[in-house]
């Protein structure tokens, strides 16, 4: 059963959910609430509703219904009144072989999945939605994951709700992906990994920094490249720089905002040691 209501980023962040890379949830997240659903007031109430290319009826973005079999959430009532059913709707599995339609979510989405290596937790996590079809209404939205030891089933101890709230809180045109990621610590243990990585100076001091780097052209219409440069040092009191190993890049997209176009965010990070 859901564990609790999620109402902050603050929330989000302790909850785990959508981290570390490659995990995507973090992404989905951020895609759906600037992308697939607004917040209006209705008598005096903030109501969620979907906008209309986002159809999960039609199984837009690889939506599709969630049957709550293993009661995971809240069992639906059955009205009798068609206008307001609630339905469970399901997105996020990046699998286009089970659902094409999936090909369609930004590419910050899709980019760190890798089909067939289970072991990555590249597509574990999920959002499922109780959606009023007829009105276009969300009336509840939860962010669960996968549990790798037992396939096809969802945690119950990492199902959350998301409140109308947290959702206007990832809608602010001041906060973009890159930032909402780092907030996160979507990439702590990235940063982590290269801090264990093993020299042969017992005495070597680590530290960390991170210098950013711009690149492209304003004459791109479609979008530009961010790229972020991470470098790791390893040094002694003194002493010539004795090897340098660049580790592989990882990248993401940014949303584009009105008036500017996508940006395409890359880290990459260099390992010295003197």
């Amino acid at each position: 059963m859901v564990q609790w209501q999620l109402c902050t980023p603050e929330n989000l962040m302790y909850s785990g959910f959508g981290r570390p890379f490659p995990r995507h949830g973090l992404q989905l997240l951020f895609w759906f609430s600037n992308q697939c659903v607004t917040c209006e007031v209705i008598q005096l109430v903030v109501t969620m509703k979907l906008v209309s290319d986002c159809q999960p009826e039609n199984g837009n973005f690889g939506f599709h219904l969630f049957g709550n079999m293993e009661e995971l959430l809240p069992v639906l009532s059955r009205p009798r009144k068609s206008r307001s059913k609630v339905t469970y709707f399901e997105v996020g599995n990046l699998s286009t072989e089970t659902y094409p339609a999936s090909a369609n979510l930004p590419a910050y989405v899709r980019e760190n999945y890798r089909p067939g290596v289970r072991s990555n937790n590249s597509n574990i996590d999920r959002i499922i939605i109780g959606y009023r079809v007829r009105t276009r209404v969300v009336e509840t939205v939860y962010i669960t994951e996968h549990d790798p030891a037992a396939f096809g089933r969802f945690r119950f101890d990492r199902t959350f709700e998301i409140s109308c709230e947290l959702i206007q809180a990832l809608q602010n045109p001041q906060l973009d992906l890159t930032s909402f990621l780092i907030q996160m610590g979507y990439y702590v243990n990235v940063l982590q990994g290269i801090g264990e990585t093993p020299y042969s100076d017992p005495s070597a001091q680590q530290t960390c920094s991170m210098v950013q780097y711009y690149s492209g052209s304003t004459q791109q219409p479609s979008s530009y490249e961010q790229h972020v440069h991470y470098s790791y040092n390893t040094s002694a009191q003194s002493g010539p720089a004795a090897n340098y190993r660049k580790l592989p890049a990882y990248s993401y997209w940014k949303l584009p905002r009105e008036g500017k176009p996508a940006v395409r965010v890359q880290f990459s990070f260099t390992c010295k040691s003197f």
